[in-house]
């Protein structure tokens, strides 16, 4: 049976082959190690192409030393599980405020917390009441002070509320005339967003020093990809802001045996051709 992201990796590969490489595509197979990902049947100009093809997401925060991945994707599925608490919760009992929270960055929050926290956040934020539009509610004593010395209405978290002490830096708040049931978690909002020369090289040796059966004729692919599915999955705007002669980066291509190499940006519709 096939999983949920050979799925969604062949629907790409399919967006990918017809829309940026412009081909009809005869036949489009999800496949398992030890062969590439994908097989791939298409027609070019009244020509038959067939290519075997490795795919690999893009995360701009990825690293070959860290263990469990992506950290901004982590967050960000955690934050969607949060969120559907909050939202259900909201639906129920509207609050007529826009809640923004920065986690801090060395913090994950388990799977299990997810809706105690959620609730530990909907009721420090209903019980705190405050004069001006908005307001900032700081984990760190030395911060509310701070800003307070400055003239500027700020809070501390009460001890009671125990994961948000373990996992907030701040939440800042402010008044709306309707209820706002989607809360901004920052650090799944914004990230250093772009294409990162040596990363490319880092996934591009990860891949082909694995062992590969590809089908007699077939051309070699690797499609490196940026889905967009959080926020570090995304690359740079245009393409024209990347060092793609990048001397690291060239090395790896070359040394490489696919004989096409591609990143493509999903969100934003681009594609360079590497090798």
């Amino acid at each position: 049976m096939q999983t949920q992201k050979e799925a969604r990796e062949k629907t790409l590969l399919r967006q990918f082959l017809e829309g940026q490489m412009r081909f009809e595509v005869l036949r489009l197979e999800s496949m398992r190690a030890p062969k590439p990902d994908a097989l791939a049947d298409v027609c070019e100009k009244g020509r038959t192409r067939i290519l075997d093809i490795e795919m690999t997401e893009y995360h701009v925060d990825d690293s070959s030393d860290t263990a469990g991945g992506s950290p901004g994707v982590r967050r960000d599925r955690i934050w969607k599980k949060v969120q559907e608490f909050l939202t259900e919760s909201l639906f129920r009992n509207p609050l007529n405020l826009a809640v923004c929270v920065t986690m801090k960055h060395n913090q994950f929050l388990p799977d299990r917390d997810a809706q105690p926290f959620a609730e530990e956040l909907l009721t420090l934020v209903r019980e705190t009441s405050f004069r001006a539009n908005q307001l900032t509610i700081y984990t760190d004593q030395r911060e509310t002070e701070m800003w307070s010395r400055a003239g500027i209405e700020s809070k501390t978290v009460p001890i009671k509320y125990q994961l948000v002490h373990h996992h907030v830096e701040k939440l800042h708040m402010w008044k709306v005339s309707y209820c706002h049931p989607l809360w901004t978690c920052t650090n799944c909002a914004a990230a250093n967003i772009n294409v990162d020369p040596i990363l490319l090289g880092e996934l591009i040796k990860r891949k082909y020093l694995k062992s590969y059966e590809w089908r007699e004729g077939a051309e070699k692919w690797l499609l490196i990809y940026a889905s967009g599915h959080a926020v570090v999955a995304r690359g740079a705007p245009i393409p024209d802001f990347v060092d793609w002669k990048s001397e690291q980066l060239q090395k790896c291509c070359r040394e490489s045996p696919f004989e096409r190499i591609f990143f493509w940006e999903c969100i934003r519709q681009w594609t360079v051709r590497m090798k």
